[in-house]
């Protein structure tokens, strides 16, 4: 018994012990100077002291530093995380938001980590680099905002990932909204050759800063991402400059900038190339307001006689509208032989592009021939200039001559009628989705899996529209509200007695930009007034009289739902009788 005793003690002792280990744990830090003075930071009231006071020894993987206040000293996380178990530095503690504002050098370093993760943080100034995260793998930035990076000067980011790779960046903020930003947003993997861990930028904000957008190097995927209104155009402000392969462009909006999405190959220098092979731009919004001087959409360049290439482009499914320099343009600078090859440019609409340009809609032009190349199902017009829609291999060239040369069998040009529901550029807001009755509701190429989501992850049918929207839910249906608007009425049913009447019926939109139409289906109801609209409205009807023995219905079918109208048969005015009262009653 006694034996059997210990044992079971001695296994409880190593259960807790394995507990103890590997359960992660809490640590705090509060600003240098408060109350609590310099604790050893296991509760929120014994917090440590100031970054320096940590004591990161004592931390390991799986844990969650809180930074708790505003501080005005550099965060230098000292240790690494594990696979699955990544330390995570965060700023939401309940009433005591982190907050780092340092005036010179990088707010935040990560440099050479592993599985570090920082969540909910505020960078509201930066004499550099708001988190400096070179060569580091697979550590992760979310949630957080940045405000005036870069207030010493030099080339600074948001977030420096160059060198980096396996980067998780999700829902950050970089601004102007506090003052100058002074350097670009994120970038990642520069400098790296060959295959690289893959990093990821999702559902990013990025608005007034001074330079570029995201730059991204080789194996990055960015997504769902806004962008635009970069200030400085005499620094070259663009929105997404990439300059590595094996990237993915997709589902964002991009506007006012120098280019909107740009593929730039060129070299680094002797044994040092940037190249763009296997680059993908697909379901992208591109646009231009007023405000902006010039601006090209996605533009492509290869620009060095050297080693640099682009093959293997493909541009699907992107909406460019109003940008008064190219719309699409690919062009080889380089001497020689062109470097480009496997170009395919499909499902795109490029509408009122280039009203700066000779030219602007889409543009290819290469030193030499381009191997495999394909250019079909692309909706382009002008409606501001009359001129070419396309410039091939430095010809001007309308949609007829683009067929005689192999290109566009299937493209349209020169729309009639509205494709959209607004356009940007005409200070009418950015949804840019379909109209119903749109030309590129149904003329898209289904293109796969790969490419079946539209900018609001709507996924398109088996009959594609082309541009980054799709018209309805069933993908290509013109008579259909768009996937991504809903609608209600205000009632389903009306009833009437026989005679003639009036009456409305009130729609409910999900959002101000979505159509809708409404048609009667009976010959004796008809819609008088609202029988199209955007947004909510009212729709107005009448039905004539019931001169018929029996009862009717009938419908109006009103943004896709039903309304039913009830009508009673003419009524029978009754049989009139004289009514004697007996002889023998007697009046009191």
């Amino acid at each position: 018994m006694k034996k059997k005793t210990i044992i079971t003690a001695a296994a409880v002792v190593m259960v807790l012990l394995a507990f103890s280990v590997c359960s992660a744990r809490d640590w705090f830090v509060r600003p240098s100077g408060s109350s609590y003075g310099s604790g050893d930071g296991t509760t929120f009231s014994n917090a440590w002291s100031g970054f320096s006071s940590i004591n990161w020894t004592g931390i390991a993987a799986g844990d969650t530093l809180y930074v708790a206040g505003t501080f005005y000293e550099k965060l230098s996380v000292g240790k690494s995380g594990a696979s699955g178990s990544l330390i995570t530095v965060r700023g939401n503690y309940p009433g005591y938001p982190g907050v780092i504002d340092v005036s010179s050098g990088d707010a935040v370093s990560l440099h050479g980590l592993v599985y570090v993760a920082l969540d909910g943080l505020t960078i509201d100034r930066a004499g550099a680099n708001g988190v400096e995260m070179q060569s580091s793998n697979r550590c992760e930035v979310k949630n957080c905002n940045f405000y005036r990076i870069g207030q010493s000067g030099g080339t600074v980011f948001g977030i420096d990932g160059r060198y980096a790779q396996g980067m998780y960046i999700y829902n950050c903020r970089f601004t102007n909204e506090k003052g100058a930003f002074r350097g670009s947003g994120v970038t990642t993997s520069l400098g790296l050759s060959g295959n690289v861990a893959t990093s990821t930028i999702d559902k990013c904000y990025i608005s007034g800063i001074d330079v570029d957008g995201i730059t991204p190097g080789n194996d990055t995927v960015i997504t769902r991402c806004v962008i635009g209104n970069l200030t400085n155009m005499g620094s070259h402000a663009d929105g997404i400059p990439i300059q590595g392969s094996r990237v993915v462009v997709k589902q964002n909006v991009v506007y006012d900038c120098t280019q909107g999405i740009y593929p730039d190959t060129f070299d680094y220098g002797t044994g040092s190339v940037c190249v763009n092979d296997d680059v993908v731009i697909a379901n992208n919004l591109v646009y231009q307001t007023p405000a902006m001087p010039h601006m090209n959409g996605i533009s492509c360049d290869v620009e060095t006689a050297g080693q640099a290439s682009m093959k293997r482009l493909k541009i699907y499914n992107n909406t460019i509208v109003g940008v008064d320099q190219y719309g699409i343009s690919v062009g080889d600078r380089g001497n020689g032989a062109s470097r480009l090859e496997g170009l395919e440019i499909f499902n795109n609409v490029v509408v009122d592009c280039g009203t700066y340009t000779s030219s602007g809609n889409i543009t290819v032009q290469a030193s030499g021939n381009i191997a495999n190349i394909k250019i079909d199902y692309n909706l382009v017009g002008e409606y501001r200039v009359s001129r070419a829609n396309y410039r091939f291999q430095g010809q001007d060239m309308t949609l007829a001559q683009m067929r005689s040369n192999g290109f566009e069998t299937h493209g349209k040009e020169n729309p009639t009628g509205a494709i959209f529901k607004k356009y940007a550029y005409q200070g009418s807001g950015n949804d840019l989705s379909l109209a119903s009755g749109s030309p590129a509701a149904g003329m898209g190429s289904n293109l796969g899996a790969a490419y079946n989501a539209d900018i609001n992850g709507a996924v398109r049918g088996a009959v594609w529209d082309a541009g980054c929207y799709t018209s309805g839910s069933s993908g290509g249906g013109s008579t259909n509200p768009p996937a991504s608007c809903s609608f209600t009425l205000s009632a389903t049913r009306a009833a009437y007695d026989s005679a003639a009447k009036t009456g409305t019926a009130g729609v409910t939109a999900s959002t101000s930009s979505c159509d809708w139409t409404a048609v009667s289906n009976a010959a004796w109801i008809t819609v008088t007034s609202g029988a199209s609209g955007t947004g909510s409205g009212t729709v107005s009807y009448s039905v004539t009289q019931n001169t018929g023995g029996s009862n009717r219905s009938g419908t109006i079918t009103i943004a896709g739902l039903t309304f039913t109208i009830v009508q009673s048969a003419t009524s029978v005015p009754p049989t009139s009788v004289t009514i004697k009262p007996p002889k023998n009653l007697r009046v009191m």
